[in-house]
């Protein structure tokens, strides 16, 4: 097989196999992504800090089997909607903030902000278009609107 030389970067005596170069670009690709998703993590966590969050059960698992679909669940939900009146932000494991909004007004603005400030999760719904093609549900931006408009005038 044979050897590319690296002369180009200063390593006179060094040659590598184009192997070893596919590597190198694999590598910096991997690394590029973690980077990404690492700071889209940590802006994602910098626009949910004003939200309140009960105490974590545990520094992995966060909040999950907090409430259980169980009488008694059902009670610390209560609990925790009285102690956080306008919404608060649970942890389902170490990377996944979950969001419950709690009063109407806050539902609201939300749910009338248009289709380019709340856009729709690609990665949750692509799943779904093979069986349902690009309608309503699945739909963004200026599509979704012209349907939405469609079926409440």
């Amino acid at each position: 097989m044979s050897q590319l030389s690296l002369s180009w970067l200063g390593l006179w005596p060094v040659a590598a196999s184009p192997w070893l170069l596919l590597l190198l670009v694999g590598a910096s690709w991997l690394l590029a992504h973690v980077l990404a998703w690492t700071y889209a993590f940590y802006d994602n966590c910098r626009r949910l800090r004003c939200f309140p969050q009960p105490p974590r059960r545990n520094w992995f698992w966060g909040h999950q089997g907090m409430v259980n679909p169980t009488e008694e669940g059902m009670r610390v939900l209560t609990q925790l909607v009285a102690t956080y009146p306008q919404g608060f932000k649970v942890w389902m494991g170490p990377i996944s903030p979950l969001l419950s909004l709690c009063h109407p007004d806050i539902i609201r603005s939300v749910i009338n902000a248009s289709a380019a400030i709340a856009p729709k999760d690609k990665f949750f719904y692509s799943f779904l278009e093979p069986w349902l093609g690009d309608g309503l549900l699945l739909s963004a931006g200026d599509k979704w609107s012209r349907h939405r408009r469609m079926l409440t005038p």
